[in-house]
């Protein structure tokens, strides 16, 4: 034996695709879900869970449109972060946008993220899946069935922590050949045969002793009673 360890190469890690019902809806707080099941709606945050001026503010987070190709951002205010002032502008706590894009909901490398471009109108309006990609990741729609989130050249998940976190996960699938044991290990191994061994061999010969003392006693009182009877007749 070699000893050699074979580690199972995972070099595309296949992502299930997550049900849009998972995810939140247009407009609607995606804190929790970090995605949103409306195509060309991003999750964005608007700020983290904090305390300020004694009052206790949970996090939030919202689905909102975005169009990079025409020009549309999901952010609601310029040069984050930055206040909203058309909705926030009036309220008591003024709390600025962060405008970071949270995809933890969405879909990993190589998962779907949408219709692929030979599917007809009725298929694309009909398709259900997480329409969005991790942080890192495209979605590439030129694929013929679905849509799939492409990492970036010469990697294969959508960011260097998520390679590292995939790297750990093939050590569940590292298969390890044998390994000729020691001389110490082999020289044991063979005593403790051998000693089991011994023991089977030994209850082996009581039971055929007993087996043979019960079949001559049953032999010896068939000739007793034979005798008797030809004494009687």
């Amino acid at each position: 034996m070699t000893g050699k360890t074979i580690k199972c190469a995972l070099v595309c890690i296949m992502a299930v695709p997550v049900a849009a019902a998972e995810c939140s809806d247009a407009w609607e707080n995606c804190t929790k879900t970090m995605c949103c099941g409306t195509p060309f709606f991003e999750c964005v945050e608007k700020n983290q869970a904090q305390k300020k001026d004694g009052e206790v503010i949970s996090a939030y987070a919202q689905c909102r449109f975005a169009n990079a190709s025409a020009g549309k951002s999901s952010c609601p205010c310029k040069n984050p972060p930055c206040i909203d002032i058309k909705h926030d502008g009036n309220a008591k706590v003024k709390l600025p946008w962060s405008c970071i894009i949270l995809t933890g909901g969405c879909s990993a490398a190589y998962g779907n993220c949408g219709p692929g471009q030979n599917l007809d109108a009725k298929q694309k309006k009909g398709w259900t899946g997480t329409p969005c990609c991790q942080w890192g990741c495209t979605c590439n729609y030129s694929i013929d069935w679905n849509a799939q989130c492409q990492p970036a050249a010469g990697m294969y998940a959508c960011t260097k922590e998520a390679e590292k976190e995939q790297e750990k996960g093939q050590k569940l699938f590292a298969v390890t050949e044998d390994v000729a044991p020691a001389p110490n290990v082999l020289y044991a191994g063979l005593l403790q045969w051998i000693a089991g061994g011994a023991g089977i061999f030994s209850l082996l010969v009581t039971v055929v002793a007993l087996v043979l003392r019960k079949t001559h006693i049953r032999r010896g009182e068939e000739q007793f009673f034979e005798e008797v009877g030809d004494v009687s007749g």
